[in-house]
């Protein structure tokens, strides 16, 4: 898969016609970018994935020949984004401290310009010596470790929210625990 950045004016239908030649391919990008709509004008910079299944050659040589940057979209009805159009995953895990420490199931997320809240609930934690942090992969099969996410539960919270600016595909939570209380109760990724 390729990253590219969106143009002025340009819709869903735009990026598929100037990046694999042919509008056949609008489903095939709509399903790598959750949070893309086809009947929008795209906000301009934002980084959409682009699966490397070039249908029609002939067509996409043609348009980056000649400069053409296919725009078809109505600068005056740009719908911008907001917090109810974002991805939202929930997982609900209720996964007990008692089972070990180790990884929560990733999760698959296609990023709007790499700004990604993920919200941890955790209950009757009783000591803060279990920690958790955030892993991230481009495949699925690979995790590294994010700097500087791992933080202490502490006994009088619930909730740790973290905010980063990451391009990925995958994230997942690692709990390292040393102690048998408390439950992960779930994991909420906006994007």
């Amino acid at each position: 898969m390729r990253v590219i950045t969106t143009q002025v004016n340009q819709t869903i239908w735009d990026i598929a016609l100037q990046h694999t030649g042919t509008i056949d391919s609008v489903f095939t990008i709509l399903e790598a970018n959750a949070f893309l709509r086809p009947d929008i004008t795209l906000p301009e910079g934002i980084k959409i994935l682009i699966p490397d299944t070039e249908i029609n050659k002939q067509i996409k040589d043609y348009i980056e020949k000649n400069n053409i940057i296919p725009a078809s979209g109505d600068m005056y009805t740009q719908i911008p984004l907001n917090e109810e159009d974002m991805i939202q995953i929930k997982q609900i895990l209720n996964y007990e401290f008692s089972n070990g420490p180790g990884p929560m199931p990733a999760v698959r997320l296609s990023n709007l310009k790499g700004d990604v809240t993920i919200q941890i609930n955790y209950d009757r934690v009783e000591e803060s010596n279990n920690t958790i942090y955030l892993e991230h992969s481009i495949d699925g099969l690979h995790f590294v470790q994010i700097p500087e996410t791992e933080i202490q539960l502490q006994p009088e919270e619930n909730t740790h929210i973290y905010t980063l600016n990451i391009l990925t595909n995958y994230l997942r939570v690692m709990l390292n625990n040393e102690t048998s209380q408390g439950i992960l109760k779930e994991i909420i990724y906006r994007v």
